[in-house]
């Protein structure tokens, strides 16, 4: 299993991440769906899910892991 760790930023009712490996995603809904976004643009169908790294509950941003089978 391959890991990848991301920020998401809170900004103006939107969720957006940074860059990574040239691409990024934002979303409306949440922090959660933004990182999925960018789970499948850096990994395709090897995306399996994201989950939230532990941090500073108030804070503009929350960090997100994002999990990529190697199999197949």
């Amino acid at each position: 299993m391959q890991t990848f760790d991301v920020i998401v930023h809170a900004k103006g009712g939107s969720y957006v991440t940074g860059v990574y490996q040239g691409h990024c995603a934002a979303c409306r809904t949440s922090a959660q769906s933004a990182a999925e976004q960018l789970g499948l643009q850096l990994f395709g169908e090897s995306f399996l899910r994201a989950e939230p790294l532990p941090g500073p509950a108030a804070a503009p941003y929350q960090g997100w892991r994002l999990f990529a089978s190697t199999e197949g």
